[in-house]
């Protein structure tokens, strides 16, 4: 074999003729495996978002409810506030007048 001949089987290959019977499916082969590990990394990156937003709602959620809860408590302890405020103004005793000074 002479130094010539992968350049005859590029210039065959450019005008169209057949590749050599070992190489012909190599290319679909090529192809298909590079198909497959592209898919499986779509997929995974796929069920990565999916899965961190799923948690992201969930925290987003129970942050909600913790704050709702906060907010109930805070509105009971003072409507609370201001019915122990009011039932003890009217329980309260009628303020005495001061005496008066004497200097005895």
């Amino acid at each position: 074999m002479n130094a010539s001949t992968p350049a005859k089987s590029i210039a065959q290959f450019r005008r169209g003729k057949a590749m050599p019977q070992s190489r012909r499916g190599s290319a679909i082969l090529t192809l298909l495996i590079l198909s497959v590990v592209a898919s499986i990394a779509l997929a995974s990156a796929f069920t990565y978002v999916s899965r961190s937003a799923r948690v992201q709602k969930r925290s987003d959620l129970r942050l909600e409810s913790t704050y709702a809860a906060e907010y109930a408590f805070e509105k009971a302890f003072q409507q609370l506030k201001s019915v122990t405020a009011s039932s003890s103004a009217r329980n309260r005793p009628a303020p005495t007048p001061p005496e008066a000074p004497s200097n005895i």
